[in-house]
């Protein structure tokens, strides 16, 4: 509480509050003024900093425009072949032109991969100077006379542009762009150089052009700016370090005979010191703020104090699009803008001191006239405060205020007599209210912990059921990514020898039919396994759309012969319909179509005891016949046991049967959702009807029929691709020898690779885990590596890591069985050039390496003419059939070979050691390429009887001189004819 001799008298209250008024309102006056003025100073400094500002970026802008405009004439002129970038002398005339046409510039040049350059350079005087080094490896600085040609030899020194730093820049950046700044090697200055490599059609760097630009005119042009009276413009980089000022200070200082660059803060300027030191964050004694250059890309405008006055500065950060970031500052004092002495001070103060004196008289009469009834209502209100401390009590009342003569403080008596006797009413309800409500917070309070306890307990609950779920889920990721693996490795080598016994041409036509059949049943086997992992990735939202283009009546033929068996199984018609108006090239996704297709079609077979199953084709955009997309409608219908009403709905639910589904004891329940959910991926949809006769012997008037949508795309035949139908006969007849190697710990599937890549002529070896593949190629340096990702001892991932790790690492394709986008990505991250997914098709291995190594293959289609020696031209013809498009044997050829490598080669083909057959081929390509070639094409087609009765006519002539003189440069290979040719195993180094 306010001591009594503390309180403040209200005659003084009153009395202050006028003084106060009348202080205040003088005082406002004058801060107007004061900053009327400083915002008309502030007005003109900022129109002067903002004009000034807009001069240096324009000239900037058209200082450094100049250069970039000859740069891109001159990529131009020798990209279009207007000029030779060989002939120095021509370069050297259009060079000398251009420093006429473009003065702005100080040097035009250009510097080869050779080491050659040739420049024209402006001299302060205004003469031309030329500038060329050439295979002495001097830079020779030349007089040029009026019309260009070279004269007087004036100076010379080591040069090479190669190690200078805008042909370096312009090396690792590929493009045109600005280099930092340098020192200039033709002139002991600073400037910065505009750099633009050129390359040839084939994309080879061919040289670099340059462009120099002294920061001396920038600093020529600042000086002549008009800044106030001490003003200054100066720029910098935002390092702080100086590019050009209007002080003409230089921008760079001699250090032990070395030129660097001066840094703002330590320029002899005060003024640009300051600024700087202010700009840059650094505290002195003469000024008053700190900033960091952070806080530069944010300030436009600012003031500071500095040497006992504030200066106005401006910074503006200006840039082009090569990539020349710089900071314009304009810094000028406010001495310049002050003009005269402020008036009318003096005549303000006399002023307010009068009427201050009147203001204090007239209301010392107020204030008495208004204090007594105040104070008598003051007395009042403190018994009033008394009694409510004793909850108004009879005793303790307040006496009745009395009336004023006062119109206003009458009524405010009347007010608070009121008032009094209100309080004492509320009081009392309010003690009533107070004990109630502490009643029900306590009950409320009570209420809220159960809650409280119930919240918690749900949210335990939900946590652990949470984390059941995500190891459930986890159980389950890692399920489906084994079962891949376990899965798709035997179907791989299944689906593989199938295709490859389908390639051979000895096959008779009963067991191609019969292997093609396994083929597809394959296939088939592979899209049912692919149902629980599709289901899988569906549910995550993994699944993504591949379109392709291909030939929708070569699927439907796929399909018929597919099913075909099946249906002449159970005794049913299969019949397929395909409208005349159906396109016959389209494009989508080919694997999930084929895949809906199957699941309908196998569905339907399954279902139907006796009938028939028909596959309907039809466009449904009949009227459409000029647009590129188009509606197709796929419907199957059969004449199985149908479905009710209530089956409908479960049809499209995973993992959910039908009743005829259940009785038929097959599949997973997962066909119709997956197709359907493909189908809406496609753009369409999917629908399913049936039909239940209450007679069974009725089978036309039950069955069901599935109906599916898509949107296509119509394409080009010559868009849809034909690699699957080249077969690959051997290596083109240029080509070197290519080493693979094949790391997979299952034999299946590292025999079905080595039996496509062996014929074909490729140099391999095996290996069956990740430690052996790493010595291997450690010794071997193979070309390729097939690395399985899954492998006891060490995987693929660590081993691919050790091996990139060595010297010219191989490339590297890994073997997947997991589709995965995140396994595919883990592959790559650890090294892996390209992922393959199993089951793979031919064609996909040739190409895949064919795509890492640039291998050039032979085909089936192409008919090659193959020098067979000069013995041919001789008489001599070669044993063994000779077929249209093959390589014949020479046996001219193989007579040169020594016995023992001969008998080797032979012992080899009658056991089809694939291995040690190319080693045998790799060292007979070493002198007899066009011999090692023909071998390849026989062994790929497999004409094993072909090369061993070739072998037998060699062997029946005598051997000629030619054949005794080649024999010692071979090396043969030792092999015990009892037990068969060694293979060599996957320890073993390279011969």
């Amino acid at each position: 509480m306010t001591e009594p001799s503390r309180l403040v008298p209200l005659r003084i209250v009153f009395v202050g509050s006028f003084v106060l008024q009348l202080l205040a309102a003088v005082g406002i006056m004058g801060w107007l003024s004061f900053r009327y003025e400083q915002e008309t100073i502030n007005d003109l400094a900022t129109q002067l900093r903002v004009e000034v500002s807009n001069r240096v970026e324009e000239r900037l802008d058209d200082y450094l425009a100049e250069p970039l405009q000859v740069m891109t004439l001159n990529l131009n002129d020798l990209h279009n072949g207007h000029s030779d970038f060989q002939d120095f002398e021509d370069m050297r005339a259009q060079l000398y032109q251009q420093s006429f046409v473009f003065e702005g510039i100080d040097q035009v040049y250009l510097g080869r991969t050779d080491g050659e350059f040739i420049g024209v350079a402006q001299l302060e005087d205004g003469s031309r100077v030329a500038n060329a080094t050439r295979a002495t490896g001097n830079l020779n600085t030349f007089a040029l006379d009026s019309e260009g040609d070279l004269g007087q030899l004036l100076r010379y020194k080591p040069y090479d542009p190669r190690l200078r730093p805008w042909y370096q820049a312009a090396v690792e950046d590929g493009e045109v762009g600005w280099s930092d700044i340098y020192t200039w090697a033709s002139i002991n200055t600073y400037g910065l150089t505009l750099y633009g490599p050129y390359f040839d059609e084939q994309g080879l760097l061919q040289g670099v052009l340059g462009i120099d630009l002294s920061l001396n005119k920038i600093s020529d042009f600042l000086s002549g700016l008009q800044v106030g009276e001490n003003g200054k413009v100066f720029i910098i980089e935002p390092s702080g370090e100086l590019v050009a000022n209007s002080a003409n200070l230089p921008s760079f200082e001699d250090v032990d005979g070395e030129l660097q660059r001066v840094h703002a803060s330590d320029i002899a300027s005060p003024q640009i010191q300051a600024t700087a030191h202010h700009l840059l964050g650094v505290r002195d004694a003469s000024t008053t703020h700190e900033h960091s250059i952070d806080d530069a890309p944010h300030i436009e405008q600012f003031t500071f104090t500095a040497n006992g006055q504030r200066q106005f500065a401006r910074v503006t950060h200006w840039n082009d699009p090569l990539g020349l970031d710089w900071l314009i500052v304009v810094t000028m004092p406010e001495s310049d803008f002050v003009e005269g002495v402020r008036a009318n001070k003096r005549i303000n103060l006399v002023m307010s001191a009068m009427v201050l004196m009147a203001s204090i008289g007239f209301a010392m009469l107020v204030a008495h006239y208004i204090s007594h009834p105040i104070m008598r209502m003051s007395q009042a209100s403190q018994a009033l405060a008394k009694a409510s401390l004793h909850k108004f009590s009879t005793d303790q009342l307040p006496t009745t205020l009395k009336t004023s003569s006062i119109k206003e403080f009458n009524g405010l008596a009347i007010a608070f007599n009121r008032m009094s006797r209100q309080l004492q009413r509320s009081y009392t309800q309010l003690d009533d209210y107070s004990q109630s409500l502490e009643v029900k917070v306590k009950q409320r309070t009570q209420e809220l912990e159960g809650e409280i306890q119930e919240r918690k307990q749900a949210e335990v609950e939900m946590l652990q059921a949470k984390e059941m779920a995500e190891v459930a889920n986890k159980a389950k990721s890692e399920f489906l990514a084994n079962m891949s693996h376990e899965l798709r490795s035997p179907l791989n080598s299944l689906l593989g020898f199938a295709q490859l016994m389908a390639r051979s041409v000895t096959l008779p036509p009963e067991h191609q039919e019969g292997v093609g059949i396994i083929s597809r049943s394959g296939e088939h086997l592979l899209t049912l396994i692919n149902d629980v992992l599709d289901i899988s990735k569906i549910e995550a939202g993994r699944t993504i759309l591949n379109p392709t283009a291909f030939d929708l009546h070569l699927l439907l033929r796929d399909l018929r012969e597919m099913f075909q068996l099946k249906a002449d199984e159970k005794q049913l018609h299969c019949y397929f319909h395909c409208a005349s108006d159906v396109p016959q090239f389209i494009q989508t996704d080919q694997s999930k179509l084929r895949q809906v297709l199957i699941n309908l079609l196998s569905n339907a077979i399954k279902f139907t005891l006796e009938g028939s199953i028909t596959l309907r084709v039809e466009k449904l955009d009949k009227e459409a016949h000029e647009l590129p997309t188009v509606t197709l409608q796929f419907a199957v219908e059969d004449t199985g046991m149908g479905m009710g009403d209530d089956e409908l709905q479960q049809a499209l639910e995973p993992f959910v049967q039908t009743k005829s589904g259940r009785l038929s004891q097959e599949g997973t329940g997962l066909g119709l959702p997956i197709s359907r959910n493909f189908v809406q991926m496609m753009g369409g949809d999917l629908f399913v009807s049936s039909r239940l006769a209450p007679d069974t012997a009725n089978s036309h008037l039950r069955g069901t029929t599935v109906t599916a949508t898509i949107q296509v795309l119509v394409v080009d035949k010559k868009q849809v691709g034909d690699r699957n139908s080249r077969r690959v006969r051997s290596l083109a007849i240029d080509q070197p020898s290519y080493r693979i190697l094949v790391v997979y710990d299952n034999p299946d599937t590292r025999n079905l690779l080595i039996t496509r890549l062996a014929p074909v002529g490729f140099l391999l070896k095996e290996a069956v885990n990740g430690q052996e593949a790493v010595d291997i190629a450690q010794d071997w340096h193979p070309h390729l590596i097939w690395m399985d990702l899954r492998m006891p001892v060490m995987d693929g991932y660590e081993a691919t890591k050790c091996i990139k790790a060595q010297p010219n690492p191989p490339s590297i394709i890994a073997l997947s069985a997991n589709s995965g986008l995140s396994e595919q990505a883990a592959a790559r991250a650890a090294g892996c050039d390209d992922v393959m997914l199993k089951p793979f098709q031919v064609a996909d291995v040739f190409d895949a390496i064919a795509q890492q190594l640039g291998v050039v293959y032979e085909y089936d289609d192409e008919l090659l003419q193959v020098d067979s020696g000069s013995p041919q031209h001789n008489g001599e013809q070669d044993s063994g059939d000779q077929h249209n498009g093959e390589i014949p044997l020479p046996i001219a050829l193989l007579r040169k070979l020594p016995p023992e490598l001969l008998q080797n080669l032979e012992a080899a083909v009658l056991c089809l050691h694939w291995d040690t057959i190319s080693q045998l081929i790799e060292k007979i390509n070493e002198t007899e390429p066009t011999l090692a070639n023909a071998l390849s094409w026989a062994v790929h087609n497999f004409q094993c009887t072909h090369i061993t009765e070739a072998i037998q006519a060699a062997k029946s002539v005598a051997e000629s001189p030619t054949h005794s003189s080649n024999s010692s440069r071979l090396t043969s290979v030792t092999h015990d004819a009892a037990a068969g040719v060694a293979v060599q195993s996957a320890g073993e180094s390279s011969p």
